[in-house]
Parts: structure tokens; sequence; C-alpha cells
């Protein structure tokens, strides 16, 4: 399967990544250019609404529907039933530093169970908010992978934004594993600093091993 609708957000992210006349490794030093900062955002509503379309259709399949609508990613009991398939899936996500951290790092956690619903919700109340809003702040959240004891996230980051568009993408390849349309899967990977790579632990997880 095609995984174009992910390809758009991972183009947004590389392309965040040239602010300026050549690409940067780290933030400009005038700052970043004011369109740029809406690019994030962007890349997070691509993801989700590819993610959305992926799991309908996996969903649809299994007949977890409501009013003849399948249920997309957003779906509160997503995580759970696809459990009681034999599906325990599993996500790579880069999160907000987590506690003990010593630097602001944003580092790649694999989340399953009820962490990985409750970053789903979270991330369900951030596309809501920027679909009505286009901003991310004014909601509460409720796990710690966006932001801190359930406060708000001013800005969506590229570092959450790439982190997501990787969860994204590792849920998507399992529900549609099932059927066997992960069989032809293509990762859509934007270009990683040093600082944004996985340890290669995650990056060939035997679940959703991806391309060296």
């Amino acid at each position: 399967m095609s995984s174009n609708g992910f390809s758009l957000a991972a183009d947004v992210i590389s392309v965040h990544g040239e602010r300026g006349d050549s690409k940067a490794q780290s933030r400009p030093q005038k700052g970043v250019v004011k369109k740029y900062r809406s690019l994030p955002a962007s890349s997070f509503l691509l993801t989700f609404a590819a993610a959305e379309a992926a799991v309908k259709d996996a969903n649809r399949e299994e007949r977890f529907v409501r009013e003849g609508s399948p249920h997309g990613i957003q779906w509160p009991l997503l995580v759970s039933s696809w459990a009681a398939l034999g599906v325990p899936l599993l996500a790579r996500a880069r999160v907000i530093p987590q506690p003990g951290a010593t630097t602001g790092i944003h580092r790649w956690m694999l989340l399953e169970g009820e962490d990985l619903s409750a970053y789903l919700s979270d991330a369900a109340r951030l596309r809501n908010q920027l679909a009505h809003r286009a901003s991310t702040s004014g909601i509460a959240l409720t796990s710690e992978y966006f932001s801190r004891d359930g406060g708000e996230l001013k800005s969506m980051t590229l570092m959450l934004a790439e982190g997501f568009l990787q969860a994204a993408q590792d849920v998507s390849f399992q529900v549609l594993g099932r059927r066997g349309d992960s069989r032809l899967w293509e990762w859509a990977l934007p270009e990683r600093s040093g600082t944004s790579r996985m340890t290669r632990k995650l990056h060939r997880h035997p679940a959703f091993p991806l391309p060296e």
C-alpha cells in the first residue's frame, strides 16, 4: 500500500528544515520566519488525515462501525478493540522530556496499551483544536506526551509532529497488516538530524522495522 498521505506530511517536515537559503540543523539565528511556524501544525494535520483514512479502512473490515460509519484513529476503544483481535498495537513516538530527563531533547518512546490510548486521545484533541482554531492552546491534555501535568500545548512543534508522523504510521501499518495490506507499505521518513534519530532498537523493532 502506498502511504502518499504520510509522504506529504514528511515533505512538510523536511521543508521546515530548509528555513532560509540552505538546510539548517538547528534554529536559525534570527528565529524562524513566521510563515514557517505553521509547518509543524500542517504536517500534524496531514498525518492525522492519512491515519484516519487508513484506520477507517481497517475498522470497516472488522465491522468496528457506528451507524454504518467506521471508527477512525480517534476512537477511544481503538487500542483495546484491536488487542481483543490479537493485535496489540504499538507505536514509536517522539514525546516531550519525561520526568527525570536531563536535557530538553524529545526522546523516542515505544507506547502501547493505555499509554498509546492516552497519546492518541491527546492527538485527537490537538487535531480538533488545530482544525477549528488553528491553534493548540486552550485545551487541557491528559497525558504527559505532548505537555506536562495535563497543561496546554502552546504551539505544535516540529519534534512532536515528527513523533506523531511515526506513531500514526506504526498504527496504520499494524491494522492494515491484518488483511495483508501492509506488505507493500512505503514508510514516509523525513530527514532527521542526530538529535532526532531513534535508537537502533526502536528503528529495527520486529513489529515494524524501518529501512536502513
